[in-house]
């Protein structure tokens, strides 16, 4: 039984490393791709996407977009790094929808090695959140692994 207070601990900390890890990618992509190209797009769809589970209505913009580069057209779905993910938030993802709206003409950056890698906004607060809640699961873990420490030298008892 003790153990598994462990496994736990060891877990969070593992989890708040991914987290962070991950968050420190997105990061660096986005710093690169601000030295991308860009070029003009045409919103060619621009919906609220409404997505049910765990009892809970989700929510995410769907945006699609055409560009031209080097005469070569492209299309793209793709919003920001590391994606927009869903939210229970219709509001956000409505000013979203808003600020692309279907038919409008804004500015993609692109890939010049890969022109068909493309993402309209590169300012994401997915990483500041990642990092965050990374930190959070580590302070867990480390807590969770404090009580297994305190209960194996016998200074607490487990309550069962």
């Amino acid at each position: 039984m003790e153990y598994l207070i462990a496994i736990f601990g060891v877990l969070f900390i593992l989890s708040g490393f991914y987290l962070i890890i991950n968050a420190r990618k997105t990061i660096k992509e986005a710093s690169i791709a601000k030295s991308w190209p860009r070029a003009q797009c045409k919103i060619t769809k621009s919906e609220v996407v409404e997505s049910y589970g765990e009892g809970t209505t989700f929510y995410h913009p769907e945006i699609e977009y055409d560009y031209h580069v080097k005469g070569a057209s492209y299309s793209n779905d793709a919003i920001s790094i590391g994606g927009e993910g869903r939210t229970s938030n219709r509001e956000y993802v409505a000013a979203i929808c808003k600020k692309y709206r279907t038919n409008s003409v804004k500015e993609t950056v692109y890939n010049p090695n890969d022109p068909e890698e493309s993402y309209l906004d590169l300012s994401t607060s997915t990483p500041k959140v990642s990092v965050l809640g990374g930190i959070m699961f580590i302070v867990a873990g480390m807590f969770i692994l404090s009580i297994f420490y305190l209960v194996r030298s016998g200074v607490m008892t487990p309550v069962v």
